[in-house]
Order: C-alpha cells, then sequence, then structure tokens
C-alpha cells in the first residue's frame, strides 16, 4: 500500500486518529475533541490519490475477500441501499451493483426473511442484484468471476470529509463549515467511482430527491424521507452526513456497522423476522459474542472480558463507545 509513500501512510494513519476520535465522541467529548483537532493539524487524506487501496495478490490466497464471495452467485443487494441508491438516482447505484441475472433490473431483498420467503424465486440470487463489476464479472452462462486482484478499500479521503463535517457541528476545528466539508466528501466519493461530469455531481449535491420504495418482496416504503441537498436542520444535518458517509464507504461492511451503532445513522429497514430471543423484532445486533472457544481455551481472560461488558455476553449488548 502506497508504495513506500511516507507522507500518504501518515495521512492514513491522522485518517484513523480522526475515525476514532468521533468513535468516543459521545463517551468522552473532550478528549474526541482534541484528537480530532490534534489530527487535523497534522494532516489527513484529502483527495483520492491519498486512499489507502490494499494491492491483493491470487499467491497465498490474499485475495479481495468481497470479489471471492461475490463469484460464489449467493450475493444480493439490500433493500435498504436500494431504497437510497434508487431514490437519490445515485450515479453510484450501477457502480456499487449490477443488474440482476434475470430481470436485468436493480433488485433487492429484504434481511431477516423466512426461510419460506427466501425460497421464492424472487429472492434468489439470480432476481437479485450482485456487487458492481469491480468485484465480480457476470459471465455468459449468468455465473460470476471475481476479479480477486482488485485492490481492497481500507479507507478513503470521502470518509476524512464526512468525518470532519459532524466534527464542525460538533463545534470543533475541522478546517471547514460542516456544509462545506459534507459537499466536498460527497463530490469525492463520486469522483474516486469514476464519476467525473461537474455538472451531474453538483446536480446531485443539490437535489432534494429522497429514498425511494425499492420494489422488492415486501413491497416496502421508503427507508427514509432525508434529501440529499444541506438541510437548515441540526438534526437532519447529522442524518445526512451518515447517510453519505454510508454509501461513501461502500463496502467497509464492519466499519459501516460501526458507524450505525455510534450514530444510529441511516435509517435502516428492520429485519424481517428475528429467530434470536437476544434480538426481538425492530432491533439491530450490537456485537459478536465471544466464541464458544474462549470458554476452553482462554477461560481466565474471557471472564475479564466479560466483566467489562457491562451486560449479558450476547449481541444485545452494547459496546462501551454505543451509549445511544
Amino acid at each position: 500500500m502506497y508504495n513506500g509513500n511516507i507522507d500518504y501512510w501518515a495521512k492514513f494513519a491522522n485518517s484513523l486518529r480522526l475515525r476514532l476520535a468521533l468513535r468516543i465522541s459521545k463517551v468522552n467529548p473532550a478528549k474526541a475533541k482534541a484528537e480530532a483537532e490534534a489530527a487535523i493539524a497534522a494532516g489527513v487524506m484529502t483527495v483520492n490519490d491519498e486512499n489507502a487501496l490494499l494491492l491483493k495478490a491470487l499467491a497465498g490466497n490474499d485475495t479481495n475477500g468481497l470479489s471471492q464471495v461475490a463469484a460464489w452467485n449467493e450475493f444480493a443487494m439490500s433493500s435498504t441501499i436500494a431504497s437510497y441508491l434508487k431514490g437519490y438516482e445515485d450515479p453510484r447505484l450501477s457502480i456499487y451493483f449490477q443488474p440482476s441475472v434475470l430481470t436485468n433490473s436493480f433488485n433487492s431483498l429484504r434481511n431477516g426473511l423466512t426461510a419460506t420467503d427466501l425460497g421464492n424465486q424472487r429472492n434468489r440470487p439470480g432476481s437479485n442484484s450482485n456487487v458492481g463489476t469491480y468485484w465480480a464479472t457476470k459471465k455468459t452462462d449468468g455465473t460470476f468471476d471475481g476479479n480477486l486482484v482488485n485492490k481492497f478499500h481500507i479507507m478513503c479521503a470521502a470518509e476524512s470529509y464526512f468525518l470532519r463535517s459532524e466534527g464542525a457541528l460538533n463545534g470543533w476545528n475541522m478546517g471547514g463549515t460542516a456544509q462545506e466539508l459534507y459537499e466536498q466528501g460527497i463530490k469525492l466519493s463520486l469522483q474516486q467511482w469514476g464519476v467525473t461530469d461537474a455538472t451531474l455531481i453538483n446536480t446531485y449535491v443539490s437535489s432534494v430527491k429522497t429514498p425511494a420504495a425499492p420494489g422488492d418482496f415486501n413491497n416496502s416504503p421508503a427507508v427514509a424521507q432525508i434529501p440529499v441537498k444541506w438541510s437548515a436542520s441540526a438534526t437532519e444535518q447529522r442524518e445526512q452526513i451518515g447517510v453519505q458517509k454510508w454509501l461513501a464507504i461502500f463496502p467497509n461492511g464492519m466499519e459501516a456497522w460501526a458507524e450505525y451503532r455510534r450514530t444510529g445513522y441511516p435509517k435502516m429497514y428492520d429485519v424481517v423476522k428475528s429467530d434470536s430471543p437476544d434480538l426481538p423484532q425492530g432491533t439491530f445486533i450490537k456485537r459478536m459474542p465471544y466464541p464458544l472457544t474462549e470458554e476452553t481455551s482462554n477461560l481466565e481472560e474471557l471472564n475479564k472480558g466479560r466483566a467489562l461488558l457491562g451486560g449479558k455476553d450476547n449481541a444485545a449488548t452494547r459496546l462501551w463507545w454505543d451509549v445511544d
């Protein structure tokens, strides 16, 4: 990564510092402010040339994991992201995903479908959208080849702008206004994925379009009513930052999950059905429980970890920085 460019590595490190500062902003705001402002002063990612992209290779099976999974043809676009991308007429829809094999349209499904509903042809992989051509190439027989050696996205400059935008809303010195940083984050994300037409970019940034019904098996309504255009409402501004950051960091699902737990954004559909007694309908998984193997291989340290949880060792217990 970075071919030995130390300056880029330093900006990556400072951007991670900024990310972690926001992560603790609700539990230690003074520390978060100090760390975030120090990261900005030291220099964070500001252009796409500084994006942290990890080289991949076939040797040692060191391949792009999403590309590998996409080739199994068991991946489907979620209705949550479909609602946002379709409603916004977001040019990243046809970049992040590709039309379904059977219908040649962008189709999605809800999370948590029952086994019966998953058996319906409308919810089978061939009827729904796989990830985009960066990760998988569709063959003439309708199956996919994974683009296994394409670079893996670790962190990109667009995210740093959204983090700075949120920090600016907190009253921190982030080197710009919340609106300026938000809009620049959107522009960088679009440009990162090859959307370079200035008119198209500016039209998107100023759009008042809102999420749409995704057209899924469950006839789900629009997931939210938030537009792209910067709002005059401080509450809506935080939601807008959360939505656009979530879209920009695709396909980094682990970071998206962390930010959703911290901020509550973007608004998402509930799972259709939860079989977990720890996660009743309308709730969302908060953490991964410790593996059962720890009981036999690392019991002493496991018990120390459990004592620090502040709750049961299950999927419903919040992590220490996830407070609302």
